[in-house]
């Protein structure tokens, strides 16, 4: 599927290199993690999604975080279903997360809506306190995202767009982080 003629066509992205928790960091060395926030934004409607790569072999500590956050997001994914409750998506992850011994990780949110309000995060999200259910007609990004400085910034966000009878990943891209 094409925009239509004269759509208007943006993207954006948010990069975080090496030890820092967030934002620019330091020269690339070998080991450092590289997440990647990025998004398309056409006529004002916005996607996003995040990645979390290495240059070169991670250290093991960077490994065992991303192998949590990719087990906390698959267990988010797999009770994404139409009727499950918001609340009860953000408690799985963070169980996840607790469950794999990060018992003093938190988080506000795991994910948000998207549309075309401008702005990439949108309510309802995932959190705590939403009670809100998994709709047709929503698009959410579910997103485990965990900021560490002097280790990195690690992250998972896919979107979902969610339908009369299923839920669809927007992409296939992998979830496995990518040594560069």
């Amino acid at each position: 599927m094409e925009p239509a003629p004269g759509s208007r066509i943006d993207a954006w992205v948010s990069v975080t290199i090496g030890k820092a928790d967030y934002g620019p960091g330091n020269p690339l060395k070998t080991g450092d993690i590289i997440k990647m926030d990025v998004g398309t934004v056409i006529d004002g409607y916005s996607s996003d999604s995040a990645r979390t790569f290495s240059f070169g072999r991670p250290c093991a500590d960077a490994a065992t975080l991303y192998q949590a956050v990719a087990s906390a997001h698959a267990k988010m994914v797999e009770e994404l279903n139409i009727g499950t409750k918001l609340c009860d998506l953000y408690r799985s992850g963070l169980a996840k997360m607790h469950s794999l011994g990060f018992d003093r990780y938190r988080r506000g949110h795991f994910g948000h809506s998207l549309g075309a309000g401008g702005f990439t995060e949108e309510w309802p999200f995932i959190s705590r306190d939403e009670n809100k259910t998994v709709q047709a007609d929503m698009v959410l990004a579910v997103e485990v995202p965990w900021y560490i400085r002097g280790l990195g910034a690690f992250m998972i966000e896919d979107q979902f767009t969610i339908g009369r009878d299923e839920v669809s990943k927007a992409w296939t891209l992998p979830v496995e982080m990518v040594v560069l």
